[in-house]
C-alpha cells in the first residue's frame, strides 16, 4: 500500500496524517472539523459574517472547547447524520462543563449535537407563558394542534394576552 503523500492509510479512508489535527479524510475536513472551526471564527473573527450574532453578542467558547477539534469529539463524539452543532441554551457560551475555565465559572456542559427543528426552536424567538409553562410559538403550536402562523398573526394585530394568542382558531368558518 502506497501512502507516500497522501497521509495515514488514504486508501482506509482514514485521518490524513498531515493535518496537526487528525480530523481530515482524503484532505478534506471532516465534518466535526468543519463545525468545530465555524464555531470558532464565529465567535472570535470580527470580520465573519455571522460575528454579529455569536461573538458580537459575547458568546464565547470555554478554553477546553477553543483549545482543539479532538477536545469537542472527546465531549459530544462525532455528528450524527442530520444533525450540527448546537448550544443547548442559546444565550450561554459554547462550554463542555469539564475544563478549569469551565469549573471556574460553574458552566455546564452547552453544546450537543441538533437536527434543524430543534435548532430553529433554540433561536431567539417570542417566548410565550401560559399556565407557568414557557414555550416558543411553534412549540406552543405542536402541544396546541393549532398553525404557528395562527399565533404569530395574533401578535401582530397585537394581541397580548396568552389565552387569547394560544386559543383554539375561530371554527366558525370551517367546514
Amino acid at each position: 500500500m502506497n501512502t507516500k503523500g497522501k497521509g495515514l492509510n488514504h486508501e482506509l479512508g482514514e485521518a490524513n496524517c498531515n493535518f496537526k489535527h487528525g480530523m481530515t479524510i482524503n484532505r478534506r475536513h471532516s465534518r466535526i472539523y468543519s463545525s468545530w472551526a465555524n464555531m470558532v471564527q464565529r465567535c472570535t473573527n470580527r470580520t465573519n459574517q455571522d460575528w454579529k450574532y455569536y461573538g458580537g453578542r459575547g458568546i464565547a467558547i470555554c478554553v477546553g472547547l477553543r483549545s482543539s477539534v479532538s477536545n469537542l469529539f472527546n465531549v459530544i463524539g462525532h455528528p450524527p447524520r442530520g444533525k450540527t452543532l448546537n448550544r443547548i441554551d442559546n444565550n450561554r457560551h459554547y462550554s463542555c462543563g469539564r475544563c478549569v475555565e469551565c469549573m471556574n465559572r460553574y458552566w455546564s456542559l452547552n453544546v450537543e449535537w441538533a437536527d434543524h427543528k430543534k435548532q430553529a426552536r433554540n433561536r431567539n424567538t417570542k417566548k410565550i407563558t401560559f399556565n407557568g409553562r414557557t414555550l416558543g410559538m411553534s412549540e406552543w403550536a405542536e402541544v396546541l394542534g393549532i398553525k404557528r402562523r395562527t399565533i404569530k398573526g395574533r401578535i401582530d394585530r397585537g394581541k397580548t394576552d396568552p389565552s387569547e394568542i394560544l386559543a383554539p382558531p375561530d371554527t366558525r368558518w370551517t367546514n
